[in-house]
């Protein structure tokens, strides 16, 4: 394999793999630091090239998600940012009402327009093409976002909830189906990302 390009994007890169739909790579950064090196990028795929860049509230650390041109991102705080994937413009964003911290890092799940995002409290489900809220806030409230992604099953949204549960959700209506603490269920992990950028071959990536 040969290196094509490399690019630094300026902030750190913890557990969001880039995206990559057409001729764009997506990448979203985080900074626990100081706090102001976080956005979500868009740069050329075949040349490396920064298209557009987006400032967030807070660090983003987990999976980009992208459908009909809209690029989706959840931050730390569980800000929701739809952001059209081709100019960078914010289509609309979903604020919680008391942003707190420590994280909530899950990763998101898309399934057929719909974006669920966050985690007990502070989940929701939202119609991508309008921002419409669907449902949001439900049981369980205690344990910790864990790096494992929400998944959506069927007509079941899966959500792993550390020194908790695994939890199983109707996505129609975010009601608790069911809730399992036993057999070593109450923990997950996942590995996480280096920094920089690398491009070989303009299809294989590497972070």
């Amino acid at each position: 394999m040969k290196l094509q390009w490399s690019a630094a994007v300026n902030g750190n890169i913890w557990k969001t793999s880039p995206l990559i739909v057409g001729d764009k790579l997506f990448v979203a950064t985080m900074d626990d630091g100081i706090g102001t090196n976080h956005s979500i990028i868009a740069l050329d795929k075949r040349t490396g090239k920064t298209l557009w860049s987006l400032p967030t509230i807070n660090s983003i650390k987990h999976k980009l998600r992208y459908s009909d041109g809209i690029l989706l991102a959840t931050d730390v705080e569980t800000n929701v940012y739809a952001i059209d994937a081709n100019t960078g413009k914010i289509l609309w964003t979903k604020k919680p009402s008391n942003p707190s911290l420590p994280t909530f890092v899950s990763g998101p799940a898309l399934d057929n327009g719909i974006y669920y995002a966050g985690l007990g409290k502070r989940m929701s489900a939202i119609d991508i093409h309008t921002g419409k809220v669907l449902w949001e806030g439900v049981d369980p409230s205690g344990g910790e976002a864990t790096p494992a992604e929400l998944s959506v099953v069927d007509q079941t949204l899966l959500a792993g909830y550390n020194w908790n549960a695994l939890c199983a959700y109707d996505i129609q209506t975010g009601k608790l189906l069911w809730k399992r603490q036993e057999d070593g269920l109450r923990f997950r992990r996942r590995r996480y990302s280096k920094r920089r950028l690398s491009v070989y071959n303009g299809a294989q990536w590497y972070i």
